[in-house]
């Protein structure tokens, strides 16, 4: 059964790929039990699709399944896809049972696969998928840099070192895009790509903000050169018809106004929040870009709360330790993270905005673990770093959206990027403004 195709009820023999697989990774249970799980991805001409190994099915297989080759799964176990841990576009994923069968297939019974579903234009990436989702993309190898190494801080990886090398790509649209390729990709990407100008087709790349916009592997993406799709053929001829030496801009150059998570906003004043109704909407959140300043903070309300340093979930203290009750796990340190407001202000008017740890740092300039530290040894010092705050101007991409609780409707109103102005950008934004103002 093509993997698009899948259903949970009855059984279904699936013949694909394996794109990728995960480390194992061994935890505590319930009752303090020894569990194992590992995720892979396969792949095939309809789609991709997480499969999951736990515990006896984990040792059997994760050493034998080889990335490349092709397998026949049958008798495996189907649901409904979680998106908030998957990342593949099948609604569905399978968990191996111990009634699970898997066969490798011989060479000759092994299909091609090529990219070419839901491909993207550069151009239209942050617009049309918006930020943290994935795509698919094609495009001509324009650079590709030098393999580097870094050094991962937070998470279950944390001290590990991971290879990653970053690849500009450009398609029709005229615009470039960077890549940042990790691990294998990044350590199997030859750098001939970029003198031959070859095509690459990428299943799967994860969209940020980052720099305007950029993209990244993931685990689960699949890395095409050359595919014979007719994407791949149009891509071609149509830089083959490109001036040679021509330059082409990056995707996320000149986009200060409304970068950051859900792609572009319109710019607003302060005043249409209410003169337009702005999230009044309770089943659609309403985006805009504001430019304005810091002017007061309520410094007497909560700002902060106890995080675990993991999920960033909050822990509540019980004697020399924390417990994280969403998993009911106990650590011994915690991380403070911010969860305030400020007031903002622009010419027309004011709006109380909340704030979480990211943005808060940028605007105090100081995690919240120090101020925490201050707060506790001397206040006056601890007041001064939110005054010194004040009356500094960014430029604020907002959520608003309306939401019932207890039977009442209150607006929301939180940042979902900030930064401080680049007057470079906003002095060319405001010529633009005034030519269209004149014409």
């Amino acid at each position: 059964v093509p993997i698009a195709m899948i259903h949970p009820y009855g059984s279904c023999n699936v013949k694909a790929k394996l794109i990728s697989k995960e480390d194992v990774r061994r935890f505590k249970g319930r009752n303090n039990t020894d569990m194992a799980v590992f995720s892979a991805v396969v792949l095939d001409d309809s789609s991709d699709m997480k499969v999951t190994f736990w515990n006896e099915q984990c040792e059997k297989y994760h050493d034998s399944l080889v990335v490349g080759q092709w397998y026949v799964f049958s008798k495996g176990s189907f649901k409904v896809a979680q998106s908030k841990y998957n990342n593949t576009k099948c609604q569905y994923e399978m968990t191996v049972s111990t009634n699970t069968t898997i066969e490798r297939c011989l060479e000759e019974d092994a299909p091609q696969v090529c990219i070419s579903l839901y491909m993207i234009e550069v151009n239209c990436l942050l617009v049309e998928k918006g930020n943290l989702q994935n795509v698919d993309v094609i495009g001509v190898v324009q650079e590709v840099e030098a393999l580097g190494e870094i050094t991962i801080k937070q998470g279950r990886d944390s001290g590990k070192q991971k290879s990653k090398r970053n690849v500009s790509l450009v398609d029709k649209s005229g615009k470039t895009v960077s890549i940042t390729l990790w691990d294998n990709h990044a350590e199997q990407f030859d750098t001939s790509h970029a003198t031959n100008h070859s095509i690459l087709a990428v299943r799967g790349a994860r969209v940020s903000d980052y720099n305007g916009c950029s993209l990244s592997t993931l685990r689960s993406s699949m890395l095409q050169i050359n595919p014979e799709t007719p994407e791949a053929k149009d891509l071609r001829e149509w830089y083959s018809s490109c001036d040679s030496g021509k330059s082409f801009q990056p995707v996320g150059e000149g986009t200060q106004a409304g970068k950051g998570p859900g792609g572009p906003a319109p710019r607003k004043l302060i005043e249409a929040v209410s003169k337009e109704s702005l999230g009044s909407n309770t089943s659609k959140a309403d985006i805009f870009t504001i430019k304005a300043y810091v002017t007061y903070s309520n410094t007497e309300k909560q700002w902060q709360y106890p995080a675990n340093p993991e999920n960033k979930k909050k822990v509540v203290a019980s004697g020399d330790v924390w417990i994280d009750e969403s998993t009911g796990t106990q650590i011994d340190t915690c991380q403070r993270r911010y969860i305030t407001t400020f007031a903002f202000m622009d010419l027309t008017g004011r709006q109380w905005l909340t704030c979480f740890d990211e943005h808060a740092q940028l605007i105090l300039g100081k995690s919240a673990d120090e101020l925490y530290e201050i707060e506790c040894t001397d206040k006056v010092a601890f007041e001064g770093v939110w005054k010194a705050a004040y009356f500094k101007e960014y430029m604020i991409k907002v959520r608003a959206k309306a939401e019932e609780y207890k039977g009442e409707t209150r607006t929301k109103f939180s940042v979902m990027s900030l930064e401080p102005v680049n007057y470079v950008s906003e002095s060319q934004h405001l010529i633009s403004e005034i030519r269209r103002y004149l014409k």
